[in-house]
């Protein structure tokens, strides 16, 4: 795996830019929203955007450390 697009920091990645896009949007005046209703709209996206990003992308890649084994089924501790 490249680890400069590691699952986490791809995570990262998506959220900030849908957060960039939203705030962008509101600056540019395409969505109407005041000080407030912006904030809780970029929380609200983020708690969605990082427990999606978590679930999707980052947990189903984490290796297990009680019997870890790669997606072959081979156990990733050597066996003495």
């Amino acid at each position: 795996m490249n680890p400069t697009l590691t699952p986490t920091a791809l995570g990262a990645a998506i959220s900030v830019t849908v957060k960039a896009v939203l705030l962008a949007l509101v600056a540019l005046g395409a969505v109407p929203l005041d000080e407030s209703q912006v904030a809780a709209l970029v929380l609200a996206v983020t708690a969605v955007a990082d427990l999606g990003v978590y679930l999707g992308i980052v947990r189903p890649r984490v290796t297990p450390v009680d019997n870890p084994r790669d997606r072959d089924g081979t156990l990733l501790v050597r066996s003495e």
